[in-house]
């Protein structure tokens, strides 16, 4: 049975940390929702600029707004903080430097109401197009496209974002809760728009490749325990294999690594899709598919390697070819 919509509190958690340049962008596209039932919290993450200030400013102006100042301890800490201070029928997430189209949460709250969904997923300006994967294929999102029910959070209260994790922290949280959630709808009318600078938190966490190293084996435990808890290893082997793909296989096949390193990330990797069975036939097909297969029936590191050298000369010919041929065309033209 449908709600009363005007009745449904949503909480809207924007972690600050040295936003100030676009704070109040922010804030203010939050503030001009066609949807007013909001409970805007707003976790100071021990800011050195301007946010502090403007955080005080709008609190006076808007009572929605409450702020809360903590000890610099990361994203996943003010986040992790914030779910448990909301009190609203549905949280969802902004950074502090990006917006929210104006009818983003009136279209979900309609759309959460008559489909009694667990999660809204809303498209994302400028960084992914969701119109181009069905749901099955999420295996993660970033956390600021999730719009979700507070009795999802709460039944499942162990599924938090890991402060250890400098990479890919929202990315095993969404992936859990999407595993668990009995009922997801896209919300095609509402846009989140991501903004790109260099200042950002996401740009600045990496900076080793062992750090990078440490970061792949908290996932795989986190991943092996998670799955294990909740019995999902032969109901959500594609799901944990497409996160594998997307997320871990990415950074593995991207990284400056040091030949040690990469000898023991394919061991790592080699041998967590082995044991789990995760060997899957994807509904999509791209150069990352292609090297995932190759990945997993090849016997060491090096024979990997090899092959991924070979691959990439033949793909530099080719596309040479492909120029050549094309500016001869243009002469003859």
């Amino acid at each position: 049975m449908e709600k009363s919509i005007n009745n449904i509190l949503v909480s809207i958690i924007i972690p600050v940390y040295n936003t100030g340049e676009y704070l109040v962008e922010c804030l203010d596209s939050i503030r001009n929702q066609t949807y007013s039932n909001l409970e805007i919290i707003c976790i100071d993450d021990g800011s050195t600029d301007n946010s502090k200030k403007i955080l005080e400013q709008y609190s006076k102006k808007d009572k929605r707004i409450k702020v809360f100042y903590k000890q610099h301890q990361g994203v996943s800490s003010a986040r992790n903080f914030a779910i448990e201070q909301a009190k609203g029928d549905y949280i969802t997430f902004i950074d502090s430097d990006d917006m929210l189209s104006k009818k983003s949460i009136e279209t979900s709250i309609k759309l959460t109401n008559k489909k009694n969904a667990d999660i809204i997923i809303n498209n994302l300006n400028l960084r992914l197009n969701i119109y181009k994967k069905e749901i099955k294929d999420f295996s993660y999102l970033m956390t600021v496209q999730l719009f979700v029910a507070k009795t999802l959070l709460n039944k499942y209260s162990k599924i938090r974002y890991n402060p250890l994790l400098i990479q890919a922290e929202d990315a095993i949280f969404t992936h859990k809760l999407l595993a668990l959630a009995s009922c997801i709808y896209k919300n095609v009318d509402s846009t989140y728009f991501y903004r790109t600078h260099k200042e950002q938190n996401s740009k600045k966490n990496i900076n080793s490749s062992q750090k990078m190293l440490e970061n792949i084996k908290l996932q795989l435990k986190e991943l092996q325990l998670f799955y294990d808890e909740y019995n999902l290893w032969q109901t959500h082997k594609y799901h944990c294999a497409n996160y594998l793909l997307e997320v871990i296989f990415t950074t593995y096949i991207t990284v400056n690594w040091t030949k040690q390193q990469q000898k023991e990330l394919f061991n790592l990797i080699h041998s967590f899709i082995k044991q789990h069975d995760l060997i899957i036939d994807f509904s999509y097909h791209n150069n990352r598919t292609k090297l995932y297969k190759l990945f997993v029936n090849s016997q060491n590191y090096k024979s990997f390697e090899i092959y991924r050298i070979v691959t990439f000369i033949s793909l530099k010919i080719v596309n040479l070819y492909k120029n050549l041929k094309n500016n001869s065309l243009r002469k003859i033209i």
